[in-house]
């Protein structure tokens, strides 16, 4: 099993760090379709805490009773519910990155199962919520965008690791000539 190298955002002194993939390609779908989920569900929940914590549910209310949680959400604030867009916005961004790096060969593969799973959860949440017709549909559009923007960033960073690999594999290839050459001069010189 070859290491992929990836940069290190968390250590100083750390440049890249190993990766270890499966080699088998299904096998590294699966991986990078299960961690870019649980990236997005991680993201989604964040940023849903931070919202629930802006904006508090009203008191008494029980969130297990769908007419309770009916009637909130058609009083919530719009920012409150800003929030939960935002929270799928950047849920789906999240996720989709991580799959498209992980599933680097196959990332357009990996990249449309996690987001057909993610838009499937988002038309689930709204069909058993009632919601606002806005809320709904800002929730849909959103997801377009945010993936869009995931795969970007993921297939500039791809190409950024692969032309740096390459750049290092030339000069590798280069300094190996060189010094070859030299050997070459040195034993012209001393034959002479």
């Amino acid at each position: 099993m070859q290491p992929r190298r990836l940069p290190c955002f968390y250590v100083p002194e750390c440049k890249t760090m190993d990766v270890y993939l499966p080699d088998s390609p299904h096998l590294r779908n699966v991986i990078a379709i299960l961690l870019g989920l649980m990236v997005s569900v991680i993201v989604v929940g964040t940023v849903e805490m931070v919202g629930h914590a802006a904006y508090p549910p009203p008191a008494g209310v029980d969130l297990e009773d769908p007419e309770q949680v009916q009637e909130m959400m058609a009083n919530a604030p719009a920012p409150a519910l800003l929030f939960v867009i935002a929270a799928w916005g950047l849920g789906l961004f999240a996720g989709v990155f991580v799959a498209a790096i992980l599933g680097a060969d196959q990332a357009g593969f990996c990249v449309s199962v996690l987001s057909l799973v993610f838009l499937s959860m988002v038309v689930m949440m709204l069909v058993q919520i009632p919601s606002p017709a806005w809320f709904s549909v800002g929730g849909i559009v959103i997801l377009v965008p945010a993936g869009f923007a995931g795969w970007n960033l993921s297939q500039r960073l791809l190409n950024s690791w692969r032309f740096q690999r390459e750049h290092a594999a030339a000069s590798t290839e280069a300094e190996h000539h060189n010094a070859e050459s030299i050997e070459e001069d040195g034993q012209d010189r001393t034959d002479a």
